[in-house]
């Protein structure tokens, strides 16, 4: 079987790069609603990156 997973450029398309953490929340919840098990995340510079990390198992 084959698994699909969704850009995080949904995300970034909808809510602008990189999103703030609110919206990666909701980015998220609306990948989840479409019916995608998997995303990837991404970061942009230190600042975006220390956010993600310091929320990743609330991003799970």
């Amino acid at each position: 079987m084959v698994k699909v997973s969704c850009c995080w450029l949904y995300a970034i398309s909808k809510y602008g790069y990189p999103p703030i953490l609110d919206n990666m929340f909701k980015a998220l919840e609306e990948i989840s609603d479409m019916g995608f098990e998997y995303s990837e995340i991404e970061a942009l510079g230190y600042e975006n990156l220390r956010e993600i990390l310091e929320n990743k198992r609330r991003l799970k």
